[in-house]
């Protein structure tokens, strides 16, 4: 309950991977392969996709547009997304100008607040989820991840193998056995992620990247559209960036939860549901 009340809330990732012409790159981490293990970094390809992460300290997503669909009902809004790497990021959606919800996300603890009755839920997922905080930063901005990990390991997991025929997209795929999750990422001829695709023993989830904009050393997709599957329930939301600065300075004013009535999860849930 507690993945898919916290997937419903962050709403998050992807559309499956298209068929063309590429080259493939898997990565499995079973023990029997220890031996035979070689670094991505020495795959001249991988290392250009490292290469193209520039390093993003904050990053403002100052106009957003939201549309989210969840159990068959839709809401379209703007609103904001900041992040500071690796220590906080806050989504802000808004409805007729006014804030209607916040999603304050620290490395340890999801909080969710409904500005229009007042009331909010809290997650502290450092213990269920660990590192799920670095997961959401790396989706929002386009890079690699690993699923509870908190960097892409180097060296990663296991042995390499190519198709000989390709043209200018990739597929980089890996299997933690671990975690039991199966990653699956396109890389487009810019070496940016395209397409995500992740699959765990509870959910699949994926995320499209489209319209690559340029802001100094850093692209960045302009529109992303996710997806979730949880068994028959589905939930789906497409983002389009129509402003963003990178790594300059960024003001967030973190909600006081003294002025907010704490819900339980399926409480917060159920009242969001009511109303869509």
């Amino acid at each position: 309950m507690k993945t898919r009340i916290l997937t419903i809330i962050l709403l998050a990732l992807s559309f499956a991977a298209k068929a063309s012409e590429e080259i493939m790159i898997i990565v499995d981490t079973e023990q029997q392969f220890a031996e035979e293990q070689t670094t991505l970094v020495e795959n001249h390809r991988y290392a250009e996709i490292l290469a193209a992460e520039r390093p993003i300290k904050t990053a403002n997503f100052s106009k957003v547009s939201f549309d989210i669909g969840m159990g068959g009902k839709s809401l379209k809004a703007r609103g904001t997304m900041k992040i500071i790497s690796d220590n906080f990021m806050q989504i802000s959606v808004q409805f007729l100008g006014m804030e209607v919800a916040r999603v304050e996300v620290t490395p340890d603890s999801v909080w969710v607040f409904n500005r229009f009755n007042r009331t909010y839920t809290a997650i502290h997922h450092s213990a269920v989820f660990p590192n799920i905080f670095y997961n959401f930063q790396a989706l929002f901005l386009n890079r690699l991840f690993v699923f509870g990990a908190q960097k892409m390991p180097n060296p990663p997991f296991g042995k390499i193998e190519e198709d000989e025929d390709f043209t200018t997209d990739i597929f980089l795929s890996f299997m933690d056995y671990d975690n039991v999750a199966y990653h699956n990422f396109r890389i487009n001829a810019d070496n940016r992620i395209s397409v995500l695709h992740l699959n765990t023993n509870e959910t699949n989830v994926q995320c499209e990247y489209s319209a690559f904009k340029q802001t100094g050393e850093i692209a960045y997709p302009s529109a992303m559209s996710l997806k979730i599957d949880m068994g028959n329930v589905a939930y789906l939301v497409d983002i389009d960036i129509n402003a963003v600065e990178f790594n300059q300075p960024v003001s967030i004013s973190k909600s006081n939860i003294s002025n907010f009535k704490l819900l339980s999860l399926e409480e917060f849930i159920a009242k969001i549901m009511k109303m869509l």
